[in-house]
């Protein structure tokens, strides 16, 4: 839980390891290659800019320039995806020959689930989950959302629109019906889902 220690008064100061990006940012990264190194992923959370638990449900929206997201909120998550390694042992070839390779480690997110940025849900949020996320620090792991019960009048509508931005799972829902995790009658809505179920299994 890298999140910073922007308010004494934020619900979730017990979590989070500090008000300084580089400090969480290489705590997590240590913590991460540790798991890593025993086979584990850690869910990296709750990516980004959690600043309130109070009245949480109403996603409060938190709102500053790009310039202070970048160097302040988002640093922390930007060095663990970066930093943290693992080293795994596989079968290299057919006769069973075990070798180890040194990887990224970090390779699970937490989104999170009850914040928005600039007014945007950060699980909906195509230009973090997809743009900064994966295609600049170049993330090849799975995206959670934080606890949602997805239980709106418009739940297809908005898990589909996660899928598309690059959440690949929707944590603690009760969207179970056919056809509420993306329109499967598209190819943009098919090729969202194989997406998703990529970087899942990839992680796993």
């Amino acid at each position: 839980a890298v999140n910073l220690h922007r308010s004494a008064f934020g619900g979730r100061n017990y979590e989070y390891y500090s008000e300084d990006p580089l400090v969480s940012g290489k705590m997590a990264a240590n913590i991460i290659s540790g798991a890593g190194d025993k086979g584990t992923y850690c869910a990296l959370k709750h990516f980004a800019m959690v600043d309130q638990e109070t009245d949480r449900w109403w996603i409060p929206s938190v709102w500053a320039t790009e310039q202070t997201i970048r160097e302040i909120y988002l640093k922390p998550f930007e060095i663990a995806v970066k930093e943290a390694a693992k080293t795994i042992k596989y079968i290299s070839d057919d006769q069973g020959t075990v070798s180890t390779k040194t990887m990224r480690a970090a390779d699970c997110m937490m989104s999170s689930g009850w914040s928005g940025i600039g007014g945007v849900w950060t699980a909906y949020d195509y230009n973090l989950m997809t743009d900064v996320l994966r295609n600049e620090w170049g993330f090849q792991g799975f995206v959670i959302t934080d606890y949602d019960q997805g239980n709106g009048p418009n739940d297809d509508i908005a898990v589909n629109r996660m899928v598309r931005a690059g959440t690949d799972q929707h944590m603690i829902d009760n969207t179970m019906s056919p056809g509420k995790y993306t329109s499967t009658d598209t190819a943009t809505g098919r090729m969202a889902l194989r997406n998703a179920v990529k970087n899942t299994l990839y992680t796993m």
